[in-house]
């Protein structure tokens, strides 16, 4: 796993940005901020970033008294659990990271007593933490994105191999991909400049393994999964245009806003041999559910009142479609 955090703090408390050498010596009181160490595996966009211990005191520990504090996010869009405090002990706040990847940063403010504009030693600070991201067996990265209670992966699947190293096929003509047994993809649009934005399309037999395409510790999204995100998007009416990427659906209108953060994108599907016609106007996705379950029912999403894209069930055998896959932490 590939992960990234940069806090300005670590285990020594200092203005975020000073300098080796010019962290000013303490006068009275002094603002610290502390993370524990684990942060330091990153957090996925949307995520939750708990603890962060705020205490003003002085060289000896001797906690100040109704010192002003407060809390604003600079970049990301996410939110503190409350904008300020008055403190004379040492209080714990939680930061909910905004759908944004790449770097967010949160600013605490501490205010001499009696002032609003005076700054304690120390003050501002600023925390600064890069969302995490993980990286399949190819060496291939993913933002992850916090959705309800699930950790999602940003983009579909564009691995080569199982998670073990196993090569899956490819290069196989219209008969070999019929008849394969074994784990099989595509490039979309049968083109490699596209795996890195539209992933690659798998055959049943890839989802199906209990080799896994996925990494550590993460899974195909079910129908459970895919339903309850539907749900957070605001239904099957409304959902295609939240989930789909902003660009690169030649006729979906309107534009889609990704608020989500899931970004899906029109790769179209491979039928049997085949390559389908609608590389750019639509994309169908595996779930990792069992043949038969639930039904072998569709689960549409609907944009402009007709399909845009579906999740279907792995068939064992099923010898035909060629579909790209999103992962989901387990």
């Amino acid at each position: 796993m590939v992960v990234a955090i940069l806090l300005c703090i670590g285990f020594v408390f200092h203005s975020c940005g000073s300098a080796p050498g010019d962290t000013p010596t303490p006068v009275g009181y002094t603002l610290k901020v502390k993370l524990p160490a684990e942060y330091k595996n990153g957090i996925p966009a949307h995520g939750l970033l708990p603890s962060i211990k705020v205490e003003i005191s002085d060289a000896n520990g001797k906690m100040a008294e109704n010192i002003k504090v407060t809390y604003q996010v600079k970049t990301g869009g996410g939110n503190v659990d409350r904008p300020s405090d008055t403190l004379s002990t040492a209080t714990a706040i939680s930061w909910q990271l905004g759908y944004q990847f790449g770097q967010q940063t949160m600013e605490i403010s501490a205010y001499k007593a009696g002032t609003s504009t005076e700054h304690v030693s120390g003050s501002p600070f600023t925390v600064s933490v890069n969302t995490a991201t993980i990286e399949d067996v190819d060496g291939n990265l993913y933002n992850l994105v916090q959705n309800g209670a699930k950790t999602w992966m940003g983009a579909n699947m564009s691995t080569t191999k199982y998670r073990d190293g196993t090569p899956l096929l490819s290069d196989l003509d219209s008969a070999g991909w019929r008849d394969a047994t074994e784990g099989a993809y595509v490039h979309a649009n049968n083109d490699p400049s596209n795996d890195e934005t539209y992933g690659l399309l798998y055959n049943s037999e890839t989802i199906l393994s209990i080799k896994g395409i996925c990494p550590e510790s993460y899974h195909v999204a079910t129908f459970a999964e895919w339903g309850a995100l539907i749900d957070l998007a605001g239904g099957e009416n409304e959902a295609g245009n939240t989930l789909r990427s902003k660009d690169n659906w030649i006729s979906a209108d309107p534009v889609s806003t990704d608020s989500l953060l899931i970004a899906i994108q029109p790769a179209g599907n491979y039928n049997r041999g085949s390559f389908a016609t609608n590389f750019g106007y639509q994309v169908i996705l595996w779930s990792a559910n069992p043949d038969g379950e639930p039904d072998d029912s569709d689960l549409p999403f609907f944009t402009d009142g007709g399909y845009m894209f579906y999740v279907i069930a792995g068939k064992v055998g099923d010898g035909g479609d060629g579909i790209g896959c999103r992962c989901v932490q387990d």
